[in-house]
């Protein structure tokens, strides 16, 4: 064998080694870490135009019909139109796609074709689409302008209480339960049908009880469904766990806290980290943006420091391609924490729902005007110029590249 041809054999097996070396490197890191630690200590602008390509206002139509609190528990986008339920409100409201008022679901009542127990919505958004309302023990379905179509009995599944509802499309359904009995007391993820019948189930965790001087505060696991999984987080791990709609369980984020591990494992409510506690978590192909709330003091560069709140909210943001973890700085002009809104110079833009290849946020009239007055965005101040402190919210709208 000549000396070249060793070298270049050499090469090869230099080459296939590393290859290997990496492969397994990547298969025992392939659950992605979340460095909390870093992104508190490194707070930084999170400009918009990286992720989004435009931003749109939508101000919802506002009349003695469509009236809203601005609490909004779910949304859906469905043949251009906007649904959106308020669980406080027990009703869910429609509109179209320029914010022009539709009409307003309510079938609250004591009669057999209606609910008087709500614990959550649920969008169906396949077919004709539809609404479905989870009761104690049922769930009722309705059509999109409200009519009857039907209901399920749960009772069969076999939780002492129900408290999300999702709908994973085909008359497919899911719901998070709580089962206590003398020796445990967990949450399960359970898949059923339309007749009720239990399809899978998973056990997803315990609840975890904090001390507030003299009371107990109860913290179950926080769920949220994306595309095609759900991701479930226990208030007391540093693990978030995905789920796929067979209930195939892996972990999929791990929390890594660093010096503040020990506020995340706190019982103490006053000390402790905690999160999801704030609204559920925003995630699609680019972005996972979960909130968390925090003690102030130990936290201070996180929030305007005049408050005098002893525990405060934020978030963070999940880079997917980047695999890096950002909290944005809180903006003292606007009084806000979200991505700096480079795209048309308006209020800082922090998403609560993601919906196909967009993402939205909600804003009280008040707030927006406020806002728009403040802006660079003549956008936002020819909207605010339309509203008055009665109008309905103004839906955000943000385009990803």
């Amino acid at each position: 064998m000549t000396l070249n041809a060793r070298i270049n054999k050499f090469s090869f097996l230099t080459i296939f080694l590393l290859l290997i070396i990496s492969c397994q490197g990547t298969s025992e890191n392939s659950i992605s870490e979340l460095k909390f630690e870093d992104a508190v200590e490194n707070n930084r602008d999170i400009l918009l135009s990286n992720y989004a390509s435009d931003i749109e206002y939508i101000p919802l139509e506002t009349s003695s019909e469509s009236i809203m609190d601005g609490n909004q528990s779910d949304f859906m986008i469905f043949d251009s139109n906007i649904y959106i339920a308020s669980q406080r409100e027990r009703c869910a409201y429609s509109f179209d796609s320029e914010g022009k008022y539709l009409g307003t679901f309510n079938r609250e009542g004591n009669g057999p074709e209606e609910y008087s127990a709500l614990f959550d919505f649920a969008f169906e958004n396949d077919g004709d689409g539809g609404i479905a309302v989870l009761g104690q023990k049922e769930v009722k379905r309705y059509t999109l302008d409200g009519k009857w179509v039907g209901k399920i009995s749960i009772e069969a599944l076999g939780a002492n209480s129900y408290s999300r509802l999702f709908y994973l499309g085909k008359g497919i359904f899911a719901v998070k339960g709580n089962v206590v009995n003398e020796s445990e007391n967990y949450d399960k993820l359970i898949l059923f049908d339309l007749q009720g019948n239990e399809l899978k189930s998973a056990r997803i965790g315990a609840p975890l009880v904090a001390q507030l001087g003299e009371f107990k505060i109860v913290y179950h696991s926080k769920m949220d469904q994306f595309s095609d999984s759900f991701n479930v987080l226990n208030i007391s791990s540093d693990t978030i766990f995905s789920y796929d709609f067979d209930l195939n369980m892996r972990p999929a984020f791990r929390l890594d806290c660093g010096k503040y591990e020990q506020k995340l494992k706190s019982d103490d409510f006053t000390q402790k980290l905690i999160f999801g506690d704030y609204y559920s978590s925003v995630s699609n192909d680019k972005l996972l943006i979960m909130s968390f709330s925090y003690p102030k003091d130990d936290f201070a560069n996180l929030r305007n420091k005049n408050t005098k709140v002893a525990r405060s909210y934020a978030c963070f943001f999940y880079d997917k391609s980047t695999r890096k973890t950002y909290i944005p700085k809180y903006d003292t002009k606007y009084g806000l924490q979200g991505m700096t809104n480079d795209i048309d110079g308006g209020a800082p833009f922090l998403p609560e729902f993601s919906v196909g290849k967009c993402m939205y946020a909600f804003v009280d009239a008040i707030d927006f005007m406020d806002y728009a007055e403040i802006s660079q965005s003549e956008q936002m101040k020819e909207v605010a110029s339309k509203l008055t402190e009665e109008s309905n919210p103004v839906l955000v709208k943000v385009t990803m590249k």
